[in-house]
């Protein structure tokens, strides 16, 4: 399945990927810390809201994309 960006900014820092109906994952991406910033709550709200209102939904795997440089 393909990846959906919710809450559309320039910055999309959260993805989910659905995998099939009942398997999504979410993918936190903002490198290079990932640290949970104030503009990142719209976008954790519409992917609850749609976890919350999608009753085929049975398991959400959380993902912290890390990008390390030697």
């Amino acid at each position: 399945m393909k990846d959906q960006k919710f809450a559309v900014t320039k910055n999309t820092q959260i993805h989910v990927t659905k995998r099939s109906p009942e398997y999504w994952r979410v993918t936190f991406d903002h490198p290079p810390l990932n640290i949970f910033a104030p503009e990142m709550l719209p976008q954790v709200n519409e992917i609850i809201t749609a976890l919350e209102t999608d009753e085929q939904v049975k398991v959400v795997v959380l993902t912290v994309l890390l990008k390390v440089s030697f």
